[in-house]
């Protein structure tokens, strides 16, 4: 059976953990990466028994880390890439004081980063960018910047993916919305219809289908999880 290889650019301690387990489960090798080398530490230690993890500590918008992606997955290429990436901050039209960095964090750094390491992504193979309902769904009054930010990544998951279909690389966006903190140690999954905040391993389940072979059918589409809340 042939290696599946995947990394997770920007992981966190709550989505990258258990989107970690789930990729290893699915018996993908996965690598997390983060600018925190104790945090990715941490993970490995804890799921090192559970599939073959590592870690690469670095800011992707470094040419050193992005070299060592490419680097590693050079000669094997990778199967799936997952971002992450992002980041929010409350603004409005009176004072949209974030729009830079949240179009900084949320767009092109994921989509910089995507086209570096286009030439390691195998044939098929499958990219996985995390939205938010807050780009369409539902409309706030202090979320200017941001929802902006990911509506427009949006946009560019369904442009990249059209491009991308001779050379079998499916591009998707998972939109949801915050995510619960919970304990590495707890394997039951909580689903709270309709509460705003959603266990991440509901949406690490999606993501590691996306990222998987029997998602082949499935490019250009962003895919609500959100336990209902964007219904209320």
């Amino acid at each position: 059976m042939e290696e599946k290889n995947a990394i997770l650019i920007g992981a966190s301690e709550t989505f990258g953990f258990f989107t970690a387990r789930k990729l290893l489960h699915a018996g993908f090798k996965v690598t997390i990466n983060s600018r925190k080398e104790d945090k990715l530490s941490s993970m490995k230690r804890e799921l090192e028994s559970e599939g073959e993890i590592h870690y690469l500590t670095g800011d992707v918008s470094s040419a050193s880390t992005l070299k060592s992606i490419m680097d590693r997955y050079g000669d094997n290429g990778l199967d799936a890439v997952i971002f992450g990436l992002g980041g929010y901050d409350a603004d409005d039209i009176e004072n949209p004081k974030s729009l830079r960095e949240m179009f900084e964090n949320n767009v092109f750094l994921p989509f910089e980063t995507f086209s570096a390491i286009l030439s390691i992504m195998r044939n098929p193979s499958s990219a996985i960018f995390i939205s938010s309902v807050y780009s369409s769904l539902i409309i706030s009054e202090h979320s200017l910047s941001y929802s902006g930010s990911k509506a427009a990544l949006n946009i560019m998951v369904a442009s990249s993916a059209k491009m991308l279909l001779k050379r079998g690389i499916r591009v998707n966006a998972v939109m949801t919305t915050s995510m619960e903190e919970k304990r590495h140690t707890d394997r039951s999954i909580l689903f709270n219809p309709g509460k705003q905040s959603i266990d991440p391993d509901l949406v690490a389940n999606v993501v590691t289908f996306l990222a998987g072979e029997t998602s082949m059918g499935i490019t250009g589409s962003v895919i609500t999880v959100d336990q209902g809340f964007s219904l209320r």
